[in-house]
């Protein structure tokens, strides 16, 4: 049997349907190899990774989400709206510059008796207001 590195790698990217221009007839070269194995794990790394994960996602889950968990419940209690005939939506889908625009570019700012506190949501005015001026300039 005789190695023929063009032969084989032929052989297996015909199978996937993918041949790069750059690798015919350098099958035989590290580079070729190289960007192969960046585009084809191998068996090893591939089952070890999917053998891990179930071990992982709790952890990331326990450490990483459980901290957030009150923080993710109160945004969807405070941004989530009822559309009829849609249903529950999140309030910034509907971009209510009313809602959730920067009062400063409002054409006439209402005076609120108690102006909301701070939070995080503050910077999300100020994006929500941008995006509606260069989604109205683009049309």
């Amino acid at each position: 049997m005789v190695w023929c590195p063009e032969v084989l790698l032929t052989q297996v990217l015909s199978q996937v349907h993918y041949i790069p221009d750059s690798w015919r007839g350098k099958a035989h070269t590290s580079k070729v190899r190289q960007e192969f194995a960046q585009l084809f794990q191998f068996k090893a790394i591939y089952l070890l990774s999917e053998l891990l994960s179930p071990i992982v996602t709790p952890l990331v889950l326990l450490f990483y989400i459980k901290p957030k968990a009150l923080d993710i419940v109160d945004f969807y209690r405070n941004f989530t709206v009822e559309v009829v005939g849609v249903g529950d939506v999140c309030s910034f889908a509907q971009m209510d510059v009313r809602r959730h625009g920067n009062p400063m570019w409002q054409s006439a700012p209402a005076a609120e008796p108690n102006p909301p506190p701070p939070n995080q949501y503050t910077q999300v005015s100020v994006c929500l207001s941008s995006s509606i001026i260069l989604f109205v300039h683009e049309i």
